[in-house]
């Protein structure tokens, strides 16, 4: 086992058919070459957690509802310090002792051994991954230099009173861990905690300083670098590098974050000016083991996702090694058959062990329907074989995977072909690949930075019903080998008429946000929860439009959403944005964006409300508006359904009333059918702007959306 929990079982079955049974399974448990330093350093975790528990009560902190299990490692949802949204499943499933287990199993993995030096960058978004790095390393007795971080994502370690750092300066001080931080800093927008509050923060720090570790308040990104890699290198050179969260200076400033997981010199491009350290040591050659993505973690080692009880200290998944019968030596009835009822007692009886497979059929091994890891060939006496190496995922699969259809595959190589130098000049990294190309695969696929979110559409007439149920498995499976995009970070959802309300359902409530970027700004994203992103990525075009005239205007957002496009206006340097929204979510979701660009909100309004309502009381004036209405909208503000088609006039005389004499108003809708009357609008310049916002990722749709600009006509010569 790749070192996951603290005891290795090895399970040997030897299998044989009668009619479609398994007649005797031989179990043997054997413990883990390293069991006693996982053990040791999941015991050392759970003493540190205890502790950190007690710092909360001699604070008043009791810990928070979302903490079921009452760990204290979690914080609040948002705060003054909270740099990012985070999701409390994630930082429920590392609050587990058996994480210091796991990663003295990583850190064994990436070569490190006693008297070896990690250098470790720790944001305070998973305080229990840092505790089991640390925990990790005393076990094995490598010397551990790390950089703390003040800022973390939502149920971090986000209390003022209480961040990363002061938890570590309290361990060390109570003789619980043997290593003080080497720096701290404050984390968040630049690493110097632009995005947090400037007074609380201000106060952590000079709490912080009076420790005299040394503080890191270096904005220059490079010199920032520099400096933690010179600090990491003053005992000699690091034989690892750990990066824990998503702080800038681990993950860099690029459009997309390293990939998860132990790295090396293979695993990543050329660095460049942007690149963070786990690409620059990666690159170097030396080995870097990126912690991010946690549901991808426990998935690899085998541990429960968010479990009601994590298993004992000692207790884990192991290993089942299996010799069926594959026709060689003897004639046998129906092997499928045999092997599809093997993988589904494997995925009943050992959920999150690995599995070795030996046989001498590929044919055969696929009816197992488990993920593969890894083919080892091999020979069975003069018998060409090979060890297939799966893991049992933890929780249900599906039992006959879809393969990937050749088809779809070439015409997504073609599309990134045809992308790939408009991106690279444009330094794009969210981008529609996808949108029902093909008849058969009727679907729309965007890519957010690394992340797939797929909008299945009814499928055409002409296509069997039947058979356009499994598409989409399909394109799941397709999408993952095209791109080798992992299935955690693909997102699949039905795309139908909607009605009413039922735009702004939740589908789910992950709560999960991922931080992208988009024309130099960063945005967040939830591809779970809603039917839309946050992001609608076909107005790219039309935001970059508007931060290009925002320069010292009043920019008003009706029906602003999450508020992408006030913050390019803020960003252009608009003196003045009101955003209006009816939702509340919606709203608090824009100022979080505006938060996370540094972006300072006492110059800008955030207004919940139905938009024509509020226009209609509304007596000042902007120089830009914006107007980007639903098609259809029956929201409880409201005493009357809304339709664009219906609506238009009245909504869009309201909005040019408020519109400067010079001004300029961008009105769009992506209602295919719309048609707009320009003799509703008496003394405007109505101008059809659409295929300017068009950007080439939508090109094959031209009627994605529609966009007008409005203007004051000027007076006829006399």
């Amino acid at each position: 086992m790749r070192g996951a929990r603290a005891a290795l079982l090895v399970v040997a079955l030897a299998v044989a058919l009668l009619g479609l049974g398994l007649t005797r399974a031989l179990t043997r448990a054997v413990p883990a070459e390293d069991f006693a330093l996982k053990q040791a350093a999941a015991e050392h975790m759970r003493r540190c957690m205890d502790a950190v528990l007690s710092y909360r009560r001699e604070l008043g902190i009791p810990p928070l509802p979302e903490d079921a299990r009452g760990t204290g490692m979690l914080g609040d949802h948002f705060n003054a310090v909270t740099t990012t949204a985070g999701a409390a499943d994630a930082k429920r499933t590392t609050a587990d002792p058996n994480m210091a287990a796991l990663m003295v199993g990583m850190l064994t993995e990436a070569g490190v051994g006693p008297g070896d030096r990690v250098g470790a960058g720790l944001s305070g978004s998973f305080p229990a991954m840092n505790l089991a790095l640390i925990c990790a390393c005393e076990a094995i007795g490598a010397e551990l230099i790390y950089i703390a971080s003040v800022g973390a994502s939502t149920y971090g370690a986000n209390l003022p009173q209480l961040t990363f750092p002061d938890m570590a300066l309290r361990l060390y001080a109570d003789a619980l861990i043997g290593t003080p931080p080497a720096a701290f800093s404050m984390g968040g927008a630049s690493d110097v905690g632009l995005d947090m509050d400037a007074a609380l923060s201000g106060e952590v720090r000079a709490r912080l300083s009076a420790s005299g570790v040394p503080f890191l308040d270096i904005r220059d990104f490079g010199a920032n670098l520099r400096a933690r890699m010179q600090l990491y290198a003053e005992g000699g050179p690091i034989d690892c590098f750990v990066g824990v969260g998503g702080g800038i200076t681990t993950n860099g400033t690029g459009p997309s974050a390293p990939p998860h997981g132990i790295l090396r010199a293979g695993d990543v491009g050329a660095t460049g000016d942007r690149s963070g350290l786990i690409e620059i040591y990666a690159a170097a050659g030396v080995p870097a083991v990126h912690v991010i993505d946690i549901r991808k973690l426990v998935a690899d080692y085998g541990m429960p996702y968010d479990p009601e009880t994590p298993p004992a200290i000692g207790e884990g998944q192991g290993l089942v090694v299996v010799n069926p019968p594959y026709g060689e030596r003897l004639a046998h009835g129906d092997l499928k058959s045999l092997y599809r009822l093997l993988g589904q007692r494997l995925r009943d009886l050992f959920p999150g062990w690995r599995i070795g497979l030996l046989t001498g059929s590929g044919a055969l091994a696929r009816e197992l329907s488990l993920p593969l890891e890894s083919t080892l060939p091999l020979y069975n006496g003069p018998i060409e074989c090979a060890l297939y190496g799966y893991r049992v995922p933890i929780g249900a699969v599906a039992q006959s995977p879809a393969a990937p259809s050749a088809m779809l595959a070439n015409r997504l190589a073609k599309n990134l072909r045809r992308l790939k130098r408009w991106r690279e000049k444009e330094n794009i990294s969210c981008f529609r690949l996808y949108d029902a190309d093909i008849p058969e695969y009727a679907a729309a696929i965007d890519i957010y930075q690394g992340w797939a979110h797929i909008q299945e559409y009814d499928p055409p007439a002409s296509i069997d019903p039947l058979k356009a149920r499994f598409r989409v498995d399909e394109i799941t499976a397709t999408l993952a080998a095209t791109l080798e995009c992992p299935a955690q970070r693909i997102f699949v959802k039905k795309r139908q008429r909607q009605k009413g309300a039922d735009q702004y359902r939740k589908l789910d409530d992950r709560n999960r946000f991922i931080e992208v970027e988009e024309g130099g700004h960063r945005f967040l994203v939830n591809l779970s929860d809603y039917l839309d992103t946050g992001l609608f990525l076909d107005h790219r075009p039309t935001r970059r439009l508007i931060e290009e005239m925002s320069a010292g205007k009043r920019f008003l957002n009706l029906f602003g959403y999450t508020g992408a496009a006030s913050v390019y206006a803020a960003a252009g340097g608009a003196v003045l944005t009101v955003t209006v929204d009816a939702s509340k979510t919606y709203l608090d979701w824009a100022q979080r964006n505006f938060a996370l660009n540094g972006l300072d909100p006492q110059r800008h309004e955030f207004v919940e409300e139905d938009c024509l309502e509020w226009l209609r009381r509304q007596k000042r004036s902007f120089d830009l508006i914006f107007v980007d209405p639903p098609t259809f909208s029956n929201s409880k503000e409201r005493t009357e359904d809304f339709f664009i088609q219906r609506d238009y006039p009245v909504l869009l005389k309201e909005a040019c009333r408020l519109l400067e004499t010079d001004g300029t108003l961008l009105f769009s809708t992506n209602f295919r059918r719309f048609k707009l009357d320009p003799e509703h609008f008496p003394g405007f310049a109505i101008t059809d702007i659409s295929a300017a916002t068009i950007a080439p990722d939508f090109a094959r749709n031209q009627r994605i959306h529609r966009c007008w600009r409005f203007r004051h006509a000027p007076w006829p010569r006399q």
